[in-house]
């Protein structure tokens, strides 16, 4: 819902200082880590659930452990992972279709 509202509003006001300052940075933020954020979600919010219980108390706590966990996740197994790809497999232009001759 937060990327959705994000960006009708920036379709909106494309030139809102508000937008291009504080909202773009938690949203590039919150978008490294995306998949991650949606893989521990669920499990997290469960596990709460049962220790914790209350529905404010687990969004709060199960907040700050999702983004927590993604982070760490970012930075320790998908970064890694891109910078070897990247290192790897560098990219190299196709090469140029020639004319066939007869």
């Amino acid at each position: 819902m937060t990327y959705a509202a994000t960006f009708l509003w920036v379709i909106r006001h494309p030139r809102s200082e508000v937008i291009s300052r504080q909202y773009l940075f938690l949203l590039r933020y919150a978008s490294m880590g995306a998949y991650a954020i949606y893989l521990f979600h669920r499990p997290v919010q469960e596990i709460l659930n049962r220790i914790i219980g209350g529905d404010l108390v687990i969004t709060c706590c199960a907040s700050f452990l999702i983004m927590a966990l993604a982070a760490v996740t970012w930075r320790l197994i998908e970064q890694p992972c891109i910078q070897f790809g990247q290192r790897r497999f560098r990219y190299q232009r196709p090469l140029t279709a020639t004319p066939h001759r007869r």
